[in-house]
């Protein structure tokens, strides 16, 4: 998961990380090579011209991948007075990633609430237990500082911690 160039880089499941980043990639490598081979060599042939809409859908495509969701139908909250962990309630949480050019994070709950995250644009990823996650800083909708901890695996799920208390949705 090392030079993840954009924010919680995933898609409907957590599985096709390698691959959406391999696909971004060869969409960066392939335009380098286009800017290149346009300036340096005469397009005069019609094979040429057949190859650039290619190379246009495949950077395209790497691009459009940004945008993603992620849905869970468990929560658990974290007690910071007993210093542990709630039962898991089964309610349905979904989350879309990268919503707008800032990256934010907007949450839609069962209840019909909708909470936007603003992304502060720091990215971090570690492991804990093993187990791979990106974390990042943002504001909730009233200003608080939060921190937003997404696991590659999604029976881990997401945390979203504000100071002491913490709230982890997961699909399990």
């Amino acid at each position: 998961m090392n030079n993840v160039s954009y924010y919680f880089y995933s898609f409907y499941d957590f599985a096709s990380i390698s691959f959406l980043k391999i696909l971004h990639r060869l969409g960066y490598l392939f335009s380098n090579w286009l800017f290149m081979y346009v300036n340096f060599k005469k397009f005069n042939t019609m094979k040429n011209l057949f190859l650039l809409p290619f190379f246009l859908l495949l950077l395209s495509t790497a691009h459009a991948q940004d945008k993603f969701r992620a849905d869970f139908n468990h929560v658990a909250f974290f007690d910071p007075d007993t210093q542990s962990w709630s039962d898991w309630q089964t309610v349905e949480h979904t989350l879309v990633f990268n919503y707008n050019e800032n990256k934010d994070i907007v949450h839609f709950t069962s209840k019909g609430e909708v909470f936007t995250y603003r992304n502060l644009g720091s990215l971090n990823e570690g492991t804990s237990k093993g187990n791979h996650y990106q974390i990042i800083n943002a504001l909730d909708d009233e200003g608080n500082y939060i921190q937003i901890q997404l696991y590659d695996d999604s029976k881990i799920g997401l945390k979203i911690i504000m100071g002491n208390l913490m709230v982890q949705f997961a699909k399990l």
